[in-house]
């Protein structure tokens, strides 16, 4: 790759700022005003993350950590037990239609962790597209329809209700929760594992901008 390439060039800057705004959540920080003017690459980036985190290093396993927290939670309070649950286990098997947007958000509660576990399914995503997309269409035709087909689908938006996981098994939501929050995350406060970080970040770059990881190296130009 060339170095001098700056990967966000082709980006919107609400979009990277959106992705900033990820990461200050994720590990508790929080970033001025014109703060990473100074920041010219993406490792350099990844460097000054790690130097806001408060408190001591420590290079423990997070994902780990969830895991153990997760596996304690689901087997006190979801009639699950704990020896059958393993990184590999499906979330559809915990957690079965019947009444899981309820237990998701309990356990969510529990975890004290708010990020999006689950999302529409295929079919109801292409329904909403298909209506906004006719409504921004027909606005330009005909303003009152246009304008009533967009309501429907504000009212569809309502109507349908996420009930599908974003994510398949207890190791894919034990590296979401930790990717999302991470600070919050760790079974001893006030510690980061700075390899941890500097994955969760490049990750975070990568889901959000669907940029290749090949990409996001120490020396990529920003």
């Amino acid at each position: 790759m060339n170095s001098e390439v700056k990967i966000l060039a082709s980006y919107d800057v609400l979009d990277v700022e959106e992705v900033i705004t990820d990461i200050e959540k994720s590990f508790n920080i929080n970033f001025e005003e014109n703060e990473l003017g100074h920041i010219k690459t993406f490792g350099e980036f990844q460097d000054y993350v790690i130097q806001k985190m408060e408190g001591d290093e420590n290079f423990d396993c997070t994902s780990q950590q969830i895991f153990y927290k997760l596996r304690k939670i689901i087997s006190e309070n979801f009639n699950f037990k704990s020896e059958n649950i393993n990184p590999k286990t499906s979330l559809n098997e915990i957690f079965p239609l019947n009444n899981r947007r309820q237990n998701v958000s309990k356990m969510q509660k529990l975890l004290n962790f708010s990020g999006n576990i689950l999302i529409l399914d295929n079919i109801s995503q292409i329904v909403l597209i298909s209506v906004f997309t006719i409504s921004i269409v027909v606005f330009f035709f005909n303003f009152f329809n246009g304008a009533i087909i967009f309501v429907i689908g504000l009212l569809l938006s309502e109507f349908l209700k996420a009930n599908t996981f974003k994510v398949k098994n207890i190791k894919e939501l034990s590296y979401l929760i930790l990717k999302e929050n991470y600070a919050n995350s760790r079974s001893v406060a006030k510690t980061f594992n700075p390899n941890e970080i500097r994955n969760a970040i490049q990750d975070i770059f990568s889901d959000k901008l669907q940029i290749e990881k090949s990409k996001l190296i120490y020396n990529a130009q920003l």
